[in-house]
């Protein structure tokens, strides 16, 4: 992407300067809650010492500070790459996180006129190229803040963190792996493996697979073949699930340790594992049932 011809023309500062923008609102909310939460203060027998629902709410602030942490870091990068012109192709290319243009022969008529352009000496616009070249920078677009906040899902929330690792986890993990049911599991175990050695990440990541089971027999039961207003109601109750399981796996990722993290999930008694069971349970009970055609 670098030795792409338009690149020398794009001027990244207007791009980079929409994507930042959000940095003070996220500098803000991490500082504030940095002075007063610390993951420290997680283990020691103080913490422990408290009632059950300061315990039980402590995850929700700590899961607010890592998101605005990896918020910030992974804006910063993607504002890097700009500056550099990686990630810059013509938005009718298609491109997605990771991937880069989806839409080869949509490139390759915009490499030839870009040429003609060139021969011909035709003055250009700041994007680089003609007129009708539109460029955008969604190839490094890592992190989708608004989706993670307030898509209602467990499975579309992580679709819209670390996105480009994720294409590569789905390109190269989760699509290759020959048993279907095993898929999952094994794409959240190299995951974890890819995040460290630290038994938190694997504790966390290996409670993706039987959250994303108990949601999916929820979405089963109770969202299909409703009514607009049904699923409404229904994706606001799972949202509200679905940041309470994030905020109870992200106490692993911040504690790393085996005995740190079992200790705070024991604290507050498993309750997401509770939760998935049942999730499971209900989700089953009330599935769709088969409908037999009478002879």
């Amino acid at each position: 992407m670098l030795h792409l011809p338009y690149v020398k023309y794009v001027k990244p500062m207007k791009y980079m300067g929409n994507r930042i923008k959000i940095l003070p609102f996220y500098a803000v909310i991490y500082l504030i809650l940095a002075e007063y939460y610390t993951v420290q203060y997680a283990t020691t027998d103080e913490f422990y010492e408290r009632c059950f629902f300061y315990r039980l709410c402590y995850m929700v602030p700590m899961f607010l500070l890592l998101r605005m942490r990896m918020y910030i870091g992974w804006t910063l990068s993607e504002s890097s790459c700009m500056c550099a012109g990686l990630g810059a192709y013509p938005a009718n290319t298609k491109p997605r996180p990771g991937h880069g243009p989806t839409n080869f022969a949509a490139l390759d008529k915009e490499l030839r006129i870009f040429k003609c352009e060139e021969i011909e000496n035709n003055p250009r616009n700041e994007n680089g190229s003609n007129k009708k070249m539109l460029i955008d920078f969604e190839t490094v677009h890592n992190i989708d803040g608004y989706a993670c906040e307030f898509v209602p899902t467990v499975r579309v929330g992580m679709r819209s963190w670390n996105m480009t690792v994720q294409f590569w986890l789905a390109h190269f993990v989760y699509k290759r792996v020959p048993v279907k049911a095993a898929r999952t599991f094994l794409t959240m175990l190299v995951s974890a493996f890819w995040h460290g050695i630290h038994p938190g990440y694997y504790l966390s990541f290996l409670t993706i697979p039987p959250t994303l089971l108990a949601e999916d027999m929820m979405d089963a039961a109770f969202r299909r073949n409703t009514t607009l207003k049904q699923q409404r109601i229904y994706d606001w109750f799972i949202w509200f699930f679905k940041m309470r399981a994030f905020e109870y796996m992200a106490m692993g990722f911040l504690l790393l340790r085996f005995d740190y993290t079992i200790s705070y999930w024991k604290s507050i008694y498993f309750l997401h594992h509770q939760v998935i069971l049942v999730f499971m349970a209900i989700g089953y009970y009330y599935r769709p049932k088969e409908k037999h055609n009478e002879s």
